[in-house]
């Protein structure tokens, strides 16, 4: 009966996010069920031109928006908005951004580029095969959706029950139970309840940089992202989050683990030392536990949360802490790292270990993959919060960096939990994949990880119905598999992997969707390939710890005696990877590898019993549907889909793959790589011991190059005429990969790059540089090389790092016909670096200037000049996860510089004026460009961000292009906000402006900036004009240059900021010069009225200013100056500046001596007479107090008073005294050529 009943009730989805409550939908009913019963004519139907999106009157202004779904194979109404009055453009839905992110994921037909329009519609398509009838109205029941990763999805009501939980909230979930669905739900509610904009931000924080860019991405296409109040959500990596709030952290360098091991290293050899002086004898297990330094890592993240203020909470049933003397040392170790990290004096600081100081900063914060982050970095992100409004969603089963769960420490300050168990993403059969995984993980680590974590994930009633597909596939298989082979030309397949097997993945599936278990952690596709994953050190080290037996799951708590809890990371990334499958599963995996057979052998019995199951989707009664290839149409959406949440790298090589015709398809041709097979199965043949002094000629070259390696290992000598045998020059260097216990290399040629001194001694009298000779050809540069799982060209290899671009270096000089016969193409050509794609351009620039510096020289530059220009300004992602391009990176050089390429600026500086000619016709930037803050410069471990703007001031051949760029393209400049001009960029240990470096570089831009921010006076900061940069400050700059009007009319504007800047600042000496900004102003004609009117401003100066720098001169010859004079001279021989005298009288005649004095006035006296002569008043202050201290001494040097007494103290005017008044504008003409004589060109301007 029930049953029946609900069989016809008519279902409408409604967006709740957008129209709240189904309450409010109660008005609209009788337009509902004239939709539902076909009545379109009277709904007034209209639809959106082009796409399934219609609206309907609802009373006589407003208008309701709904589309039509397909849920469980029938087609139902979406009600998406109220539109009032009529008003498209103000619907929420209609917004660019929310409608540009449904029309292109929900709606098959293509978005038009024009307006978006509304025009009369006929009827809908057919929401059921049978409408009812008028006369049958059936019961209607609203059904809430949400939005979520383009696309409308129903949370089940304990989904609901975590969005809305009281906080502070822990919110735990198993893989695809939808803990990142409630992360933006619980931002999404808080947003909507704002009437007015927050006080306070609200933040989403995770670990992982690409989670964070793909969650802003997912939730820019919600409308509440487009309020007010949601313009305030931010979106922050944990180290961004430290960033931005722990301002006293601005010019510390961040470390890494490596770091904090360097330091645990030396703690831990000082503590040994302590005990040998003390003869302290230390226990067999006390000292295995001092050399379980990573163990000692994972244990501080975790005691990070509890110290100092809860060293009781820490519990003592994890195996760190299970013994009470390694628990305290513990604690005393990471009291002492605190200790120095916290000090002061450290000029370095771990984003891990750092206690936030500021609180309450952000109205709510939503924590993403909580487990992932350190104890103190959780108890920073909730002293953040007000009022503890903060939420943390984690899975500890996805824990790609912890052993120990921080779970526990999270609940034990009364904060609430929510458990979602069930994954609505995995079928059963992959879910009882997973669960092998998840048990064999507890026998290793003796149980879970705490009493909150789950055993086993339970499938949704609907996952269980649909057990999917799982099977095994053994790599020498892979090529006969046509199942995954076509899967793998669509867009719903994708491979999970390793980091150095991404390269080969994509080689061997021929798929762009190649991620590692961190990338595609908050994914998933319908088919995943798991492809290598058990190929790792763990995995070996797994193995011998598993029995023959089948595995039987420890569904308890781990116990220190049980288990190794370094087990777990690992395993968390085979769950993670396994758990992204909607549908099937393929693990792709060689089980008859010995050093993994324990671990494999069960596993794999697992997968095919699964996949003999007469339930298994693909068996003979219920085949799978033959995959269809994708179309480049296909591959385009998946492309715009990847980038919007945040998969740039998957993004981009889509693109290349089918969308463009890339300069890596045609260097493929001539890829030497060989296949998986046969490469194993020299492997195998290589690895047999080899003889050790052969003298066989015909050894086999595999034998020949494993003795060759074994010999270099040994630093044995190792001598074969073979190996330089031309003939066999090829197959010997180039062809033979050569196995080690660490890595595997491609070929004898790129170990020997690797191990250059072991392998030029292992050959003897066999040259190594001879060989390289003949190796060297644009032929073998050109070949794809497969290093440390990164597939590129042999030449983007070589330019990796300082030692084998040394080595390239070295024979690009002495063989410069190769270096010309390198086709442009290779120098451009893109591959991965780092887990990130990159030009080799873009490499030279980073680590090999001098390479680069070698092609600006060929041929007078000819082949720099081929590259084409915007390869110059393309930007590329660096390994950091910062965005640069290869015209920044080279402008940036000088300043990054490695310790090894101290020379680098004078490498470069050519560089940047071939790059200036270059580019004399083409438009380089836009003003966006100039002015957007994504390029980030490392060095000494330092991040931080410059604009291209700024970039571009660096250096003069910059400033000029900037310039020329302005002249061609004046409009732009109002383009340019002048916070740019003013935003400040740290770098080596100093902060800069553009307007400073337009200042040092003496840029007449600056001129250009007055005229169009009249503002810009008021704008300044005060110590923008006095600190010291590499050239001193800006005021010594402007003072000494054609660019003195500049700061005249700063100041005289804005004559406040005068008094602000600090009195040193006037006299400092330039060290470049010499001298002083004083000096410059006294010495200039157009810089004296400059100098009278900071004294009559700001009279204080006259008592800071030392006397000695009116005395002083020019340490160093000064163009079109007399290195002779001083200040006071220099105003002596102006009678405009006699002014300036009568104000500094007192200092300047107190300070100088009688003979001093003398020597000052003999050469002017003359002149000086002439003047006092007239009517003017300046300088009788000053005169009479020479006069009085002259007086005697004076006549003696046979120079007579009479004439300068009676014009003083008879002259019918008397000396006027000095005032504070002074006229507030004057203009500054060019100066003339000969400073010494005094200009008429100057005037004073009252207004």
């Amino acid at each position: 009966m029930l049953n029946i009943e609900y069989q016809f009730v008519q279902k409408v989805l409604y967006w709740q996010e957008v129209l709240g409550d189904s309450d409010y939908l109660i008005q609209y009913r009788d337009v509902v069920s004239k939709l539902l019963n076909g009545d379109y004519k009277e709904a007034d139907l209209e639809k959106l031109a082009g796409h399934n999106v219609y609206s309907v009157r609802v009373n006589h202004s407003d208008r309701l928006l709904f589309t039509t779904v397909t849920v469980n194979g029938k087609s139902c109404l979406l009600l998406l908005d109220v539109v009032l009055n009529h008003d498209y453009h103000k619907s929420r839905f209609l917004k660019p951004q929310v409608l540009r992110q449904f029309l292109e994921q929900n709606v098959p037909e293509a978005i038009s580029k024009g307006e978006l329009t509304f025009v009369k519609a006929d009827s809908l398509p057919a929401l059921w095969p049978n409408p009812q009838s008028k006369e049958e109205e059936e019961p209607i029941e609203y059904q809430k959706v949400s939005f979520y990763n383009q696309t409308f999805i129903t949370l089940s009501d304990i989904q609901e029950k975590a969005v809305k939980t009281p906080l502070p909230a822990v919110i735990s979930g198993a893989a695809g139970s939808g803990k990142s669905c409630v992360a933006l739900a619980i931002l999404e509610q808080a947003v909507n309840q704002y009437t007015e904009v927050p006080e306070k931000p609200l933040l989403y924080v995770t670990q992982s940089a690409k989670l964070a860019e793909t969650m802003q991405s997912m939730w820019l296409q919600l409308p509440a992202a487009q309020t007010e109040a949601g313009k305030k959500v931010q979106f922050l990596t944990s180290q961004q989050f430290l960033a931005q709030e722990a301002t006293e952290l601005k010019h510390k360098k961040a470390q890494d683990k490596t770091d904090f091991m360097t330091w645990l290293d030396n703690h831990i050899a000082s503590y040994l030392n302590a005990a040998k002086a003390a003869k302290q004898t230390l226990s067999k297990d006390f000292q295995d536990f001092l050399k379980n330094t990573e163990s000692m890592y994972q244990a501080f993240r975790y005691l990070s949360g509890y110290l100092p203020d809860n060293p009781g909470g820490i519990s003592a049933r994890h195996e760190q802490f299970k013994n009470d003397n390694e628990r305290q040392w513990l604690i005393n170790a990471y009291t002492s790292y605190k200790k120095t990290h916290d000090n002061e004096k450290n000029t370095a600081f771990h984003p891990e270990f750092h206690t936030l100081k500021q609180s309450d900063r952000f109205d709510l914060v939503v924590v993403d993959e909580a487990q992932d982050l350190s104890g103190l970095e959780l108890k920073n992100l909730r002293r953040a919060a007000r009022n503890s409004q903060i939420a943390y969603c984690m899975d500890s089963n996805q824990s790609l960096k912890d052993t120990l769960s921080q779970r526990q420490f999270l609940l034990s300050s009364g904060v609430s939990h929510v458990e979602l168990p069930v994954t609505y993403r995995c079928p059963g059969h992959v879910v009882d994949l997973a669960n092998a995984v998840l048990d064999i993980k507890q026998r290793l680590t003796g149980g879970l990880a705490d009493k909150l974590e789950y055993a086993r994930i339970i499938p949704s009633e609907q996952q269980k119905a649909n057990p999917g597909f799982v099977q095994w596939v053994e790599p020498n298989e892979l090529a006969k598999n046509h199942r995954l082979n076509q899967l793998a030309q669509t867009t719903q397949f994708a491979v999970v992997t390793l980091p150095r097997w991404k390269e080969k993945a994509k080689e061997l599936f021929k798929t762009p969707l190649v991620f590692t278990p961190e990338e595609i952690k908050g994914l998933e596709y319908p088919h995943i390939a798991a492809y290598r994953l058990f190929d790792h050190d763990t995995c070996n080290h797994a193995s011998k710890q598993i029995n023959h037996t089948a595995v039987k799951s420890q569904q308890h708590r781990a116990k220190p005696e049980q288990g190794d809890a370094s087990f777990a990371p690992h395993f968390n990334q085979l769950f993670t990877a396994f758990t992204r499958a909607t549908q099937s599963l393929a693990i792709v995996e060689d089980s008859s590898v010995h050093q993994r057979k324990n671990l494999l052998t069960p596993l794999k019995q697992t997968t095919l019993k699964l996949t003999q199951n007469p339930n298994n989707n693909n068996n003979n009664n219920n085949p799978e549907p033959k995959p269809t290839p994708a179309s480049q149409q296909d591959w385009i959406n998946e492309a715009n889909k990847l980038k919007h949440l945040g998969k740039s790298e998957q993004a981009k090589a889509i693109e290349q793959q089918f969308t463009q015709k890339t300069v890596e398809q045609s260097a493929n041709k001539q890829n030497t790589t060989l296949p998986l097979q046969k490469i194993n199965q020299i492997s195998k043949k290589a690895g047999k011991k080899p003889v050790p002094a052969p003298t066989i000629r015909e050894l086999a070259p595999e034998t020949l190059v494993m003795a060759l390696v074994t010999a270099a290992k040994e630093k044995k000598v190792f001598n074969h005429e073979r190996l330089a045998n031309p003939a066999e020059l090829e197959k010997i260097w180039l062809t033979i990969p050569i196995p080690t216990r660490k890595r595997q290399y491609s070929n004898l040629f790129i170990y020997s790059l690797h191990h250059y001194n072991k392998v030029k001694k292992a050959l003897g009298s066999v040259s190594l540089d001879a060989i390289y000779k003949k190796l060297f050809t644009v032929k073998t540069l050109s070949l794809t090389v497969n290093t440390f799982g990164l597939e590129r060209s042999l030449l983007h290899f070589l330019c990796d790092n300082n030692v084998t671009a040394t080595i390239l270096h070295h024979q690009l000089t002495h063989t410069p016909a190769l270096l010309r016969s390198i086709p442009t193409a290779l120098w451009i050509q893109k591959a991965a670096h780092e887990s990130v794609s990159t030009s080799l351009l873009f490499r030279l620039t980073v680590s090999c200037p001098h390479i680069l510096e070698l092609l600006a020289q060929a041929n007078q530059g000819e082949a720099l000049e081929k590259i084409p220009l915007m390869e110059w300004f393309e930007e590329y992602t660096h390994a950091e996860g910062a965005r640069m391009t290869p015209w920044v990176s080279l402008m940036l050089a000088p300043f990054k510089a490695n310790p090894d390429l101290r020379d680098v600026n004078e490498r470069v500086l050519p560089l940047y004026k071939q790059i200036y000619y270059l580019s004399s016709s083409v438009p380089s930037f836009s003003p966006e460009q100039l002015c957007r803050e994504n390029f980030m410069v490392i060095r000494d471990g330092v991040q931080c961000s410059v604009t291209l703007l700024h970039a571009l001031l660096f250096t003069r051949e910059g400033s000029n292009l900037l310039r020329r760029w302005l002249d061609k393209n004046p409009e732009s400049l109002a383009k340019i906000p002048l916070e740019f001009w003013l935003k400040e960029t740290h770098l080596f240990n100093q902060t800069l402006t553009p307007l400073e470096s337009l200042a040092i570089e003496g840029s007449p831009i600056l001129e250009r900036l007055l005229q169009q921010y009249p503002e810009l006076p008021f704008k300044i900061k005060p110590e923008i004009l006095y600190r010291q940069s590499h050239k001193g400050s800006m005021i010594q700059c402007l003072a000494a240059d054609q660019n003195l009007h500049f700061l005249t009319r700063i100041l005289t504007e804005n004559p406040k900021l005068i008094a602000q800047i600090p009195a040193n600042a006037w006299y400092h000496h330039d060290d470049v010069q010499e001298t002083t900004p004083l000096y410059w102003l006294a010495s200039t004609v157009a810089g004296r009225p400059l100098f009278q009117f900071l004294l009559e401003q700001h009279p204080a100066l006259i008592n800071q200013i030392p006397p000695s720098v009116w005395h002083e001169k020019p340490g160093k010859p000064i163009a079109n100056h007399h290195r002779e004079k001083c200040v006071l001279l220099w105003l002596l021989q102006d009678p405009k500046s006699y002014k300036i005298l009568d104000l500094l009288a007192d200092k300047l005649i107190d300070s100088v001596s009688v003979d001093e004095l003398h020597k000052l006035m003999k050469p002017v006296i003359g002149d000086v007479l002439k003047y006092l002569g007239g009517d003017s008043q300046d300088g009788r202050v000053f005169f009479v107090k020479v006069a009085n201290k002259l007086n005697d001494p004076m006549l003696k040097q046979g120079i007579s008073l009479k004439p300068l007494e009676e014009l003083l103290f008879k002259n019918k005017k008397p000396p006027a005294e000095t005032g504070s008044h002074s006229p507030q504008f004057f203009s500054p003409a060019p100066s003339s050529k000969e400073e010494e004589a005094p200009s008429k060109t100057m005037e004073w301007q009252n207004q």
